[in-house]
């Protein structure tokens, strides 16, 4: 019997493919754009994650151009894409309260699965086209073993009781014989799962691309008539301490730094006896507790000698404005989706 050619790739599969290494491709630059854009977004976790997501497009473009190392290829981005679920879970963990989304997490949850489902039904379809490349003598010879089992009774093994006589027992056992082999597939079983696996592989293709260009939550919404709530504008000017995740701001840190806090200042006052700015409620709390200047534990200094600092305070307002309409015309681009 001659050689069988092994089943070929469909120019569908093949652009379906490549479209969901774009879309991936895609969602990791919307991920690392968002990163160095949005102030707190770029933890340490994000950036691992981004890089993870990096290594698997990279996997992902080897597995199409190296054929001859598809199947391991294919493997390896199923083993990392189970590692991706994790991955993104820390990332999304790691945001500043105000940044995190709970949808997030569900949303990084069912693209791992999926993607790892999908991956793996591809190294599976893979599997069965070796297979299938193979000649008829070739896929005769891959068998598997037909196991039968046997159980004997035992010989008599003698139990010690230390409360009562010594007594015999025999117990049965069972043992396992390989009696034959047969064959593990035929080949009109392996084209059958072949496209059985080709078809769900280009579903499940399909849907990651939807879900990480984003069409699958606008669907949603024109389907179900969905109208986003109105989203209350971020007004960080009207907060009475800055925002954990605003402390890094470089502007903020220009203006004023609290010599107690080591903080941006929100309400800066100046200590007349050292000239030292001060956030108004750690030097407040500091006087109250030793009645002295922080930078002089023997100088005298009450509540009522700071001075205040109306030219910084306008400073930092017009700084907490400008985030303040960076967060908010974020916002209103995501709405728009």
């Amino acid at each position: 019997m001659g050689s069988a050619a092994a089943m070929p790739t469909s120019g569908l599969t093949q652009g379906i493919n490549y479209a969901r290494i774009a879309s991936n491709v895609f969602k990791t630059g919307k991920t690392l754009l968002k990163a160095t854009s949005t102030p707190g977004y770029n933890t340490g976790a994000m950036k691992c994650k981004i890089a993870f997501e990096s290594a698997i497009i990279y996997v992902q473009l080897c597995s199409e151009f190296f054929k001859e190392n598809k199947v391991f290829y294919k493997g390896l981005e199923t083993f990392m894409r189970i590692f991706s679920i994790p991955v993104g879970l820390t990332a999304a963990s790691s945001l500043p309260q105000d940044l995190r989304d709970e949808t997030e997490f569900k949303k990084m949850m069912g693209e791992g699965v999926l993607s790892t489902i999908r991956a793996g039904s591809e190294a599976a379809l893979l599997q069965d086209k070796v297979y299938l490349g193979m000649s008829d003598e070739q896929l005769a010879d891959v068998k598997d073993p037909i196991w039968e089992s046997e159980t004997k009774w035992g010989d008599p093994e003698l139990v010690y009781d230390s409360e009562g006589p010594d007594e015999y027992i025999i117990r049965q056992k069972t043992t396992w014989h390989i009696v034959g082999y047969k064959a593990r597939f035929t080949r009109a079983e392996l084209q059958e799962d072949a496209a059985q696996a080709e078809k769900m592989s280009n579903i499940l293709s399909i849907a990651e691309i939807l879900i990480n260009t984003g069409l699958v939550a606008r669907a949603i919404k024109k389907i179900s008539g969905f109208v986003a709530p109105e989203i209350t504008p971020v007004n960080y000017q009207a907060m009475a301490t800055i925002p954990a995740h605003l402390h890094n701001d470089p502007v903020l840190r220009s203006i004023a730094i609290c010599s107690l806090t080591n903080q941006p200042t929100r309400d800066p006052v100046k200590d007349p006896t050292s000239g030292l700015v001060y956030e108004r409620a750690a030097i407040t709390q500091h006087i109250a507790l030793t009645h002295a200047s922080p930078s002089s534990p023997t100088t005298p200094l009450t509540v009522e000698q700071l001075v205040e600092c109306p030219a910084l305070k306008t400073l930092i307002d017009n700084q907490l404005d400008v985030l303040s309409a960076e967060v908010n015309q974020a916002a209103a681009r995501i709405r728009k989706g």
